[in-house]
C-alpha cells in the first residue's frame, strides 16, 4: 500500500529475534494441518444470548398484550395468553438453537498445506498461500490480542476474530508465508507483547 503507516516504537534486537523465531516454530507439516478452527466457547455464548433475548422480549410483549386484551378480550388473557406466548417461546428457541447450531457447523477456517480454507454456510473460499502479499496489525482494532491484515492480490483481508483461536489460527497462516510475504515489524512486536503477558 502506498503512504507511509504509523508504526510502534520499535523493538530491541532481541526481541525482533524472538518474533521471528516464534513465526520459524512449528514448520508447515504440524497438528495444525488438518485443524479447523471454529467459534467454540464464544458460540455457545452467542446462542444464549440469542436465547435470553428472546426470552426478554416475549415476556414484555405478553404483559403488553395482556394489558391491551384485558379491556377487549377479557377470556384471553391469563392462562390462555400464557399458554399462547409459551408455545410462541418453545418454538422461537429450538428454531434459534438449530439455526445457530447448523451455522456453526457449517462455518470454519482451515489451515491446509496449499492455502487457507474458510468456509461459511453455502459459501466456501480457497486462498493459495501466493495470495498473501503482506501482514500488518489493524491499529484501530482492540478486541484481538494479534489483529491482522493481510494484504492479498485482491486486497486486504482479516480473519475473523471471533473464532475460539484467533490467535492461533493468525499464527499459523504467518508461519506459512513469512517466507514470501512481507511480514511487518509491528506484528513480529505484537507476538513478543502476547508471549509475554502470557508468561
Amino acid at each position: 500500500m502506498k503512504g507511509a503507516r504509523p508504526r510502534l516504537s520499535a523493538a530491541p534486537p532481541a526481541a525482533r529475534a524472538t518474533g521471528e523465531k516464534r513465526l520459524a516454530e512449528g514448520g508447515r507439516e504440524d497438528t495444525y494441518m488438518s485443524k479447523k478452527y471454529r467459534m467454540g466457547k464464544r458460540f455457545q455464548k452467542v446462542l444464549t444470548m440469542g436465547i435470553l433475548a428472546e426470552i426478554a422480549v416475549l415476556v414484555v410483549a405478553y404483559f403488553v398484550y395482556e394489558w391491551l386484551l384485558g379491556e377487549w378480550i377479557p377470556s384471553l388473557t391469563g392462562g390462555p395468553l400464557l399458554a399462547i406466548f409459551g408455545s410462541i417461546g418453545i418454538l422461537a428457541v429450538w428454531c434459534t438453537n438449530k439455526f445457530l447450531r447448523r451455522f456453526n457447523e457449517n462455518y470454519w477456517y482451515e489451515v491446509t498445506e496449499k492455502g487457507l480454507r474458510m468456509n461459511r454456510g453455502q459459501t466456501a473460499r480457497f486462498y493459495p498461500w501466493e495470495d498473501f502479499k503482506g501482514a500488518r496489525v489493524n491499529r484501530f482494532s482492540f478486541l484481538s490480542a494479534l489483529p491482522v491484515i493481510f494484504d492479498m492480490t485482491n486486497g486486504p483481508m482479516e480473519l475473523d476474530r471471533s473464532l475460539e483461536d484467533s490467535y492461533g489460527l493468525t499464527m499459523e497462516v504467518l508461519r506459512h508465508i513469512k517466507d514470501h510475504a512481507d511480514i511487518s515489524q509491528d506484528v513480529k512486536d505484537r507476538i513478543n507483547l502476547v508471549d509475554l503477558m502470557a508468561k
